[in-house]
């Protein structure tokens, strides 16, 4: 507050004293939270917070459960003694608002019929079989140091080391910001799940981080909690069966109801800990001796004698002793909480019930926590200390933790499935999660490094169905947005005519002229782009390629000095402009090569040599190469791809978005020269702001190409379906898939459904059309 605050931040100060006025701040036990995400506790105490990914793990094989098992125990083992790893599960309902995003507004055209058949589609898949929850997972670490400096570097230095077990099973784990991990506060405390303030607001306001979180009122009871108008509690396991199992965070997730599940370790002094055990299994030997001995002078069996408690004892220090020498398990002070919210006491007991009864069925019971709600509250907020500790905390009388073993806390494995719902308004609907049932909701645009996308599935696999069905909620969704479709095989008519598309049909002796010759506006262009002649003269030197067997470096300079001179002397010439300017140079090498290219500029070919006769204003436009084949469909492909250059900076100009869907993509990929040119695109499309999807059913013949396998690599939007043989094993070596998710592509559950690819994540996925619709008559080849 020492700085001079402009008249600006002035007035934000003011109005943030006014909205931010709660008197519960010392409810919340630590001190301060700085800048990054380091948060003072207490004394020398500090802590951080990581927010962990998720893993396949209840779809996965037994091995794979098992590794992704060792490298949790891992995580626990990598906390040193005095440190304590707090590990907060939120189990949350989808918001509805998720859902509305992803329906479709009326626009009160034609098309509404189909806006409310896929609204009521998805209504009904949200209501009555998607699970409609969704699991976070957060890490908090926290350890002692001597001031601030050393407790980041420190911390930092424990967050490497587990993002690093935990990249072996691809699992994320990044450190929060302090507004993220603010916003977990939030959401416990209030139940708002974004902050809708900043850091500067904080740092400006003279206010701390408690105030921008503090409920309005807290009530603490004997045995609960009022929070603003929500009452809440916390229970605890009481009693734990003697060896546990790995689905109590399942069934706890599975109850229907959001909550809140706490495992908190804090981790004793290994050395130390073995000194304990065999203290304790000496005192246990000697009080073994002399039960003997009293036996010995009694008439009680000395076989009862020695099923004593101090023979327990025993038995008990020795196995203890086992699990951290020869198994290579620490020991913590372990805990796990469990708290949850409700509308009224009624509602909290209910859920309660339902808490107790997923317990039971995997052998836990849980306890009360009599007048200590407010520390109980403390110990599942992300701070990173435990509460509840009476080695912590005075005033703490009961013992609510107990020892535990590495292993008896990795089991709780807090991995299920993992899913891909968008926080993008823009975000469109791809389905159902076979997994977790929840909705599948992405935003390509928004929510990925890069939108290019690719469809991959075997013939009859539903790849034209799932292509239409994205083509349609496109142009039903983004109605700003422009769709072309390059279209070799027809497959596409059905819905051009249906939406109203441009269908321009490329075929020697149609009125259809594209003037390949056509560049640009320079000033349209990026900075890397401003040679538009340039890049004309290399795509002639391709176009030819394709055409011309015999291509040496004499005819390359022949096709770039032509070019120049072409665009010098006319100003919107065409190929026929070109070929003359070609037949005027000297050598007898052009000579040549004028009449190799006579039957495409001035010949029964010259389609490409005319002035553009086609309208390109419609937002939905189809090229139908259906009638071309042979050399001439090759080179229509090329001359479209440059066309489509042209549409691109256009596109970008006026601001529209463009998406391309080029289907049968292998096409591309058959020569070395087509797949070069082909990629060139795909990049510098992307650039502008475009959206392409290649569409195949021979993937190998991409990854056969060192150009394709460079662009799958740069496609973050996989749609996998059905795949067999090469096409599979080639598919596995650019998309990192577990045996597991395999299954789901090598035996589909029905056609169109299969895996989504989105950046790092992969989910299962079906999204069926119902057979009665008026969308499934119109899209589904089979019909």
């Amino acid at each position: 507050m020492s700085e001079k605050l402009t008249k600006s931040e002035l007035e934000r100060v003011e109005y943030l004293k006014r909205q931010l006025k709660p008197t519960t701040q010392n409810t919340l036990a630590y001190t301060s939270l700085f800048q990054g995400g380091l948060m003072h506790i207490v004394d020398d105490s500090y802590s951080i917070t990581f927010r962990l990914g998720d893993a396949s793990y209840l779809a996965a094989e037994y091995e794979q459960q098992l590794t992704i098992g060792e490298a949790h125990a891992k995580a626990f083992n990598a906390i040193d003694a005095g440190s304590s790893l707090q590990l907060l599960i939120l189990n949350k309902r989808v918001k509805e608002d998720m859902l509305r995003q992803v329906l479709y507004e009326k626009n009160n055209d034609r098309n509404d019929g189909y806006r409310a058949e896929l609204n009521a589609q998805i209504q009904e898949r949200f209501d009555i079989t998607s699970n409609n929850f969704e699991i976070r997972k957060y890490m908090t670490i926290s350890q002692n140091a001597i001031g601030k400096k050393q407790a980041q570097l420190a911390l930092q230095d424990v967050g490497v080391t587990l993002e690093n077990i935990y990249k072996t099973i691809d699992v994320s784990f990044q450190p929060l910001t302090e507004m993220e991990r603010l916003s977990i506060f939030s959401e416990i405390l209030n139940g708002v799940e974004t902050l809708p303030y900043t850091y500067h607001d904080l740092r400006i306001s003279g206010l701390t981080s408690k105030d921008f979180i503090a409920p309005d009122v807290i009530e603490f009871d004997r045995k609960d909690v009022k929070i603003n108008e929500m009452v809440s509690k916390t229970l605890y396991i009481k009693y734990y069966p003697k060896s546990m199992e790995d689905d109590l965070i399942k069934e706890l997730t599975s109850v229907g109801i959001e909550l809140a599940i706490l495992i908190h370790a804090t981790a004793y002094d290994t050395e130390e800990i073995i000194e304990d055990i065999e203290e304790a299994q000496a005192e246990a030997n000697v009080e073994q001796i002399r039960s003997a001995k009293r036996a010995a002078t009694s008439y009680i069996p000395t076989e009862l004698v020695l099923g004593s408690q101090a023979s327990d004892d025993f038995e008990e220090a020795g196995n203890w002793r086992k699990e951290v020498k020869d198994r290579d398990q620490k020991i913590f002070r372990g805990l796990i909480l469990v708290h949850f919210k409700a509308n009224s006491y009624e509602e909290l007991a209910l859920h309660q019930s339902k808490i107790e009864r997923a317990g039971r069925k995997v052998g836990v019971r849980f306890g009360e926590i009599y007048y200590h709600q407010e520390e109980a509250l403390n110990t599942v907020l992300p701070i990173g200390k435990n509460y509840l500790d009476l080695h912590q905390n005075v005033r703490i009388k009961k013992v609510f933790p107990r020892s535990m073993t590495t292993a008896n806390l990795a089991t709780q494995i807090p991995f299920s499935s993992i899913d891909f719902i968008s926080k993008s308004p823009n975000a469109r609907y791809y389905g159902q999660n076979q997994a977790s049932h929840n909705i599948i909701s992405i935003d390509r645009k928004n929510d990925l490094l890069s939108a290019s996308g690719v469809i991959m599935g075997a013939s009859g696999s539903g790849k034209s169905v799932v292509a239409k069905n994205e083509i349609i909620s496109t142009l039903l969704k983004y109605k700003r947005d422009k769709v072309i479709v390059i279209d070799p095989e027809t497959e596409y008519l059905d819905i051009g005519r249906e939406f109203g598309a441009e269908i321009i049909d490329i075929a020697v002796g149609t009125d259809t002229s594209f003037n390949l010759m056509d560049i640009p506006d320079k000033e349209k262009l990026l900075e890397d782009d401003k040679d538009p002649e340039g890049a004309k003269s290399n795509f002639l030197v391709t176009l030819f390629t394709s055409l011309l067997s015999d291509f040496g470096d004499e005819t390359i300079s022949l096709i770039d000095r032509v070019t120049k001179l072409t665009y010098k002397r006319f100003e919107q010439p065409t190929l026929k402009e070109w070929h003359r300017v070609l037949s005027e140079q000297e050598e007898l090498e052009a000579k040549r090569l004028a009449l190799k290219l006579e039957i495409y500029t001035l010949g029964s070919y010259d389609i490409f040599s005319k002035q553009t006769s086609v309208n390109l204003d419609n937002r939905f436009i189809i090229f139908n190469l259906q009638r071309l084949s042979g050399q001439l469909k090759h080179f229509a492909l090329l001359v479209i791809q440059d066309f489509i250059w042209n549409q691109v900076v256009e596109a970008r100009a006026k601001g529209e978005k463009v998406w391309f869907y080029f289907d049968e993509l292998q096409l591309y990929f058959e020569e070395d020269y087509q797949a070069t040119y082909f990629n060139h695109l795909w990049s510098r499309i992307r650039k502008y702001g475009c959206i392409p999807t290649g569409i195949t059913q021979m993937p190998e013949t991409l990854t056969g190409s060192p150009q394709g396998r460079k662009l799958l690599g740069n496609s973050h939007f996989k749609i996998l379906l059905k795949l067999e043989g090469l096409a599979l094993k080639e598919v596995k070596k650019v998309v990192k898939l577990t045996e597991q998710q395999v299954r789901y592509i090598e035996r589909p559950k029905a056609k169109g459904t299969g895996l989504i690819v989105a950046g790092d994540i992969v989910v299962p996925f079906e999204n069926p059309i119902p057979k009665d619709s008026k969308l499934y008559r119109l899209i589904a080849t089979d019909a």
